[in-house]
């Protein structure tokens, strides 16, 4: 069993990818997309322990290893119901599908006294289309054009006879 001290303050710290204490990029990728494809459905205890298990395996599996439960750095040897450890195995193999989408980005929180956490933002995505977008300056440079026209044609309106 594990004791969490209650009223106990502990510091941490956002570190970057390929930081020390950081998440590698590839990490940082694959929790993204676990956390995208996976992360609003977590609301029972399976899924909990499922999306637990994908965490570990993403971040103590070697990175030349693929995402296994069974084998490679990271191995589930005991623990997790089949139905959890089938989850965890699912989501593991949807996220290292060609295209899997990623719509978060993953950074660790460091304690060197505590348990780390993983933050997830979500990524923004900032598509511009459409035809081009007028400048200002050249805006007011046709304004101050008109206007020089028009009062030009007052001048020559009042210069006649």
């Amino acid at each position: 069993t594990q004791s969490v001290p209650l009223n106990t303050p502990f510091a941490y710290t956002l570190v970057g990818t390929d930081t020390a204490h950081g998440l590698t990029t590839l990490q940082a990728d694959r929790l993204g997309k676990l956390y995208t494809l996976a992360g609003a459905e977590v609301d029972t205890k399976n899924e909990s322990v499922a999306f637990q298990l994908a965490v570990w395996e993403i971040v103590h599996e070697a990175a030349s290893n693929p995402l296994d439960l069974t084998s490679g750095s990271f191995v589930l040897e005991a623990g997790g119901l089949t139905s959890q450890r089938s989850l965890a195995s699912g989501w593991l193999a949807s996220i290292s599908a060609p295209g899997a989408a990623n719509s978060y980005l993953a950074q660790r929180l460091y304690s060197p006294s505590a348990q780390d956490f993983v933050s997830f933002s979500p990524l923004l995505n900032v598509s511009i289309t459409g035809g081009t977008v007028p400048e200002p300056a050249g805006w007011a440079l046709t304004g101050v054009a008109l206007a020089g026209l028009l009062a030009s044609r007052r001048r020559a309106g009042n210069a006649r006879p």
